[in-house]
């Protein structure tokens, strides 16, 4: 019986887990469609002659600092990768 009760406790913290996995994987998708939203809308205000510099910048640190961050993280994960093999 208690073989039981720490199977079911080890199943839902592995689902947990994953939750989470999905989660920021959510998160960082949103962040990348905001981004390159305010990156389009600043191209698109600049060619009609508009004021749209600075969404265009903002669009464009935005999706620098993803980009950074977005690749770190992999480079992380490929470290630890290689440290279990």
């Amino acid at each position: 019986m208690k073989d039981n009760k720490e199977n079911k406790k080890a199943i839902v913290e592995f689902k947990r887990g994953k939750d989470v996995k999905a989660s920021s994987f959510l998160a960082v998708a949103i962040s990348f469609i905001n981004a390159f939203t305010y990156f389009s809308i600043g191209i698109m205000r600049l060619s009609e002659g508009r004021d749209g510099g600075a969404v265009f910048i903002a669009g464009a640190v935005m999706l620098m600092v993803l980009g950074i961050v977005a690749g770190a993280v992999i480079q992380k994960k490929n470290e630890q990768d290689k440290e279990e093999k």
